[in-house]
């Protein structure tokens, strides 16, 4: 089984979120892959904006928000 993330902490504000985490390792564990953090505003059907970490990291910042907008977002 890979190994998996836990989310350790999460905070924002109305221009910015940040993420950290720490890996949990299964029974037979691999090395994590990419973060990845898609988000686009909540409603819409355009392209998603992409941020990447590589998959030793263990904490990711996307200070691109604009506090007016709500979004939809997918990590993984």
């Amino acid at each position: 089984m890979p190994s998996v993330r836990a989310v350790t902490q999460i905070s924002a504000d109305p221009t910015s979120l940040a993420l950290s985490w720490t890996a949990v390792a299964e029974s037979a564990p691999v090395p994590l892959s990419n973060v990845i953090l898609l988000r686009r505003p909540a409603g819409s059907t355009g392209s998603y904006t992409v941020i990447s970490q590589p998959g030793g990291s263990t904490s990711l910042s996307d200070t691109g928000l604009t506090g007016t907008t709500a979004y939809e977002m997918i990590l993984s």
